[in-house]
């Protein structure tokens, strides 16, 4: 939406945006799994049955692990600080 409006990329928006992403795209993961065995007998080839349960369970923690470290990129490479504190105080 940011480019549509702006009709500019800014890689800091990018940035910004990658830990909701990875969480979206989570939320979007988990919700295969209650129709794992009915999509296997369906022959429906989602991205949970063509990996497996075990793989997927992977997948998913990945995905966590990914929106956590992308906030440490965050603030490493925008040189900003996410702490209660500042929540505290700026809120």
């Amino acid at each position: 939406m940011y480019v549509t409006m702006t009709h500019n990329i800014n890689w800091n928006v990018v940035l910004i945006s990658l830990p909701l992403s990875f969480l979206i795209t989570n939320v979007l993961w988990i919700n295969q799994f209650p129709d794992y065995e009915a999509d296997m007998k369906a022959n429906k080839r989602n991205w949970v049955v063509r990996l497996g349960k075990e793989k997927s369970v992977g997948v998913y923690a990945m995905l966590f692990a990914f929106s956590y470290i992308s906030f440490i990129l965050i603030s490493i490479i925008l040189k900003i600080t996410f702490s209660c504190l500042d929540l505290l105080l700026f809120h």
